[in-house]
């Protein structure tokens, strides 16, 4: 019986084992993602070593509006967080947005522009607790413009809605 127990929980240690493996060069694959028109919305590049289940941005993204009129340019970076799965713990990797970032009104003009200041924000997962993970937030160093080139303060909304797209968690198709 006690055999029994010692093979379990070795089986069960190696099942929780991290899901990321150390290899040289990540596997890139092109990332397109459309708008229900089939107008580009979102390109750049994944790290594609976890598809179809979950994939990581990496490298330089642009955002669009419809029609394609450039929206967002920036960098990507990736990390893990903890979710809990059915072997134990398992890491799931997300991307968050680094360095400068820029962003632009309809009329390719310039709206912000600016470095993110990563901290880390607490998230749900299936685990209790949750996790924690990197994010970008804005620092008082950022630069806000309006239609016409002329620098502005910032809207508290738009901030918000900068930070709350500063990291991606991409589950697939």
């Amino acid at each position: 019986m006690q055999k029994r127990l010692i093979l379990l929980s070795i089986l069960l240690l190696i099942s929780c084992k991290s899901s990321r493996q150390n290899s040289e060069t990540p596997k890139i694959s092109l990332g397109i993602i459309n708008y229900d028109s089939g107008w580009i919305k979102e390109q750049g590049s994944y790290d594609s070593e976890y598809e179809p289940y979950h994939r990581a941005r990496m490298g330089i993204w642009e955002e669009f509006y419809e029609k394609l009129k450039i929206k967002a340019r920036g960098k990507y970076e990736s990390d893990f967080f903890v979710q809990c799965c059915t072997g134990g713990t398992c890491d799931m990797n997300y991307s968050y947005k680094v360095g400068e970032w820029i962003y632009y009104h309809t009329n390719g003009q310039i709206k912000a522009k600016g470095k993110f200041r990563i901290r880390r924000k607490k998230i749900e997962t299936s685990c209790e607790g949750g996790d924690y993970i990197k994010a970008g937030f804005v620092t008082n160093k950022w630069e806000f413009f309006d239609e016409n080139g002329n620098q502005i303060s910032p809207e508290l909304d738009f901030i918000r809605e900068i930070e709350n797209s500063s990291y991606v968690i991409d589950w697939g198709n």
